[in-house]
């Protein structure tokens, strides 16, 4: 995700990206996020406010909401996408390397 576009959020897809979070790779659905052992997670203001503030389920549900508004998500499919952006976001707190 985060090499391929540094310009847009990597939660929700905003511009301009103001912070990047080392992590390490993981996988979502068998698909390793990172090309390489580990990569930068661009987020844009609001998304790094959420993440340094440990709002997780905010940000999940902002990436979600900006996922389905982008993509036209049917209702019935609404409760399986969220619970996507939520592993999706759990994953990223487990594999986030914190500065010191």
């Amino acid at each position: 995700m985060s090499e391929a576009n540094r310009d847009s959020c990597d939660f929700c897809r905003a511009a301009p990206t103001v912070r990047g979070y080392l992590c390490k790779n993981f996988s979502l659905n068998g698909i390793p996020i990172f090309s390489k052992s580990s990569g930068m997670w661009m987020a844009c203001q609001r998304c790094a406010e959420l993440v340094n503030a440990g709002e997780w389920s905010a940000l999940a549900e902002r990436a979600y909401q900006s996922f389905a508004e982008a993509f036209e998500v049917a209702p019935h499919e609404a409760a399986a996408v969220r619970a996507q952006f939520s592993e999706l976001v759990t994953q990223f707190v487990v594999h986030w390397r914190i500065e010191s």
